[in-house]
């Protein structure tokens, strides 16, 4: 068994984590939890830190919380990627494997 931590893409409706079994039947889990209402690393998509986010810093021009709006609660929580990383980390692990994907991927995201 494997799991890997599957991108952000478009309009956020949770966390997908991808559980493979190893006679390759894949499964979809999926996390979604506001939690301190602070996005992660992912959702910040390297705009800015989650210091400045925090602090709602000015960013080229424009507050740091205008530049990444978590105002509809779209969006992917510190601690839902933490959560989702943990998921992953251990089924690898109980399978024998490295960690997989770390998660750090943001490719597709709006």
């Amino acid at each position: 068994m494997k799991a890997e931590l599957l991108p952000l893409e478009g309009k956020y409706y949770g966390t997908k984590v991808k559980i493979t079994g190893d006679a390759g039947d894949a499964h979809i889990i999926n996390l979604w939890n506001s939690g301190s209402w602070v996005p992660s690393c992912r959702e910040l998509n390297g705009q800015m830190t989650e210091a400045q986010w925090i602090a709602n810093e000015i960013i080229h021009g424009h507050p740091a919380k205008d530049i990444v709006d978590i105002g509809d609660g779209h969006f992917e929580s510190r601690e839902t990627f933490a959560t989702a990383q943990a998921i992953v980390r251990s089924i690898n692990a109980t399978s024998g494997r490295e960690t997989a994907d770390s998660g750090q991927s943001v490719k597709g995201k709006k």
